[in-house]
């Protein structure tokens, strides 16, 4: 496409202060308690007995389980609301986590990590749905680049805490510190109350005006249209724009696998990669809030472009990366890269975003990325086993 879409709904206006209150604070405990885990689910994996081929499948489990799950959050969004969707997100991941920390098997834990990506959905999409109701329009992108930057504090925060927690309670703590978050993320969505929204502005040809509606009343009104329709009706956006969300999401996941690997190929220590990762994830997560207000001011595009191309130049300029300086720069360029996109896809989404059916669009739009994620890490897979680590 030439250009994003314009929004397709002019919005309330809530203060910065409520948006962190009902958005922000619940996704940053959320992703405290995930981040932490990720960091030791393989460690713990192979710890009950499975092997190190089946500990990768479980750790990639909580990716499958939220592709599983996108689709079915958007229609339990719609249905329910979206404020009630991320409380029961985040009870029903309390009790798949306390599964989590009792599991003596290899096998428990397996069913159980793909439940929690599945119900991890669940939440995403429901704050994402919710965030896209009650966020001004020229706010928008620095509302959900500042969720994106929220989500990787707690992703790196995660860790850290977990790593205490492990060393005074042991390794199935770190599922009892994410329970700990679950809980408290729920409370906060329970007993803050939806902010104040003014009537919404006259429809536009593809909506039907309701009146004037809360935060959670807006998210919990039906929808006549079912998601294969909404696909229907929206099927020239989704095969341009979609796609490039879903090339988004792939080149994303793809740094992951290709900075670490390439580490190791150069012969570092598992240490020193860490540490070129944590670099790369410190550039991430200083530039989310800069890149959110060149969305709002200038457009999608300014940001979109400069951040696949950095990243893409990242991943192609690592092959000549033979020495820890080297790596640290371009691991550097991938972070810049990454972080000035934070919030990208949630934007457009939003944008894109029809008010009849949101959730269930939004459900097909994280589909997408998260499928692009997914799939990113077997591009590499996939080139390295028909040639070498440089061809893929």
């Amino acid at each position: 496409m030439s250009r994003f879409p314009a929004p397709r709904t002019a919005g309330p206006q809530v203060s910065w202060g409520k948006i962190a209150a009902v958005v922000y604070l619940p996704t940053a405990l959320f992703e405290i308690g995930i981040g932490a885990i990720n960091a030791v689910l393989a460690l713990d994996a192979h710890g009950l007995g499975a092997s190190i081929a089946i500990s990768s499948v479980i750790v990639s489990l909580l990716g499958v389980g939220q592709i599983v799950g996108d689709i079915p959050a958007g229609s339990l969004a719609t249905k329910i609301g979206d404020r009630k969707a991320m409380l029961f997100g985040a009870f029903a991941s309390t009790l798949v986590l306390v599964v989590c920390a009792l599991a003596s098997t290899w096998k428990v834990l397996l069913v159980t990590i793909f439940l929690l990506g599945a119900i991890n959905a669940i939440f995403m999409l429901a704050r994402q749905a919710y965030l896209t109701e009650i966020a001004p329009p020229h706010l928008r992108a620095r509302a959900f680049s500042t969720m994106g930057g929220v989500q990787r504090i707690g992703m790196l925060v995660g860790p850290f805490i977990g790593a205490w927690v492990i060393d005074k309670f042991g390794l199935h703590g770190i599922y009892w510190l994410a329970v700990v978050m679950a809980i408290a993320s729920a409370i906060v969505v329970l007993v803050i109350p939806d902010p104040e929204l003014p009537p919404p502005p006259p429809p536009a040809s593809d909506v039907v005006a309701s009146g004037a509606q809360s935060g959670d009343e807006a998210g919990q009104a039906k929808s006549s249209a079912t998601t294969w329709g909404l696909v229907r009706n929206n099927l020239g956006l989704l095969a341009s724009l979609g796609v490039g969300v879903l090339l988004v999401g792939a080149i994303r996941a793809i740094r992951f696998a290709a900075v670490p690997l390439w580490s190791e190929h150069i012969g570092l220590s598992a240490s020193m990669t860490s540490a070129v990762v944590g670099l790369s994830g410190l550039f991430d997560i200083a530039l989310f809030y800069p890149a959110g207000k060149v969305m709002d001011v200038k457009g999608r595009m300014w940001v979109a472009v400069p951040s696949m191309a950095l990243l893409g130049a990242g991943i192609m300029l690592l092959p000549v990366a033979h020495t820890l300086g080297a790596l640290i720069a371009i691991a550097a360029l991938i972070g810049i890269g990454n972080g000035i996109g934070a919030g990208i896809i949630m934007t457009t989404g939003a944008d894109a975003a029809p008010v009849d059916g949101r959730a269930k669009f939004l459900s097909v739009w994280r589909f997408m990325s998260d499928f692009g994620g997914a799939a990113g890490p077997l591009i590499i897979s996939l080139g390295t086993a028909l040639g070498s680590l440089v061809g893929g």
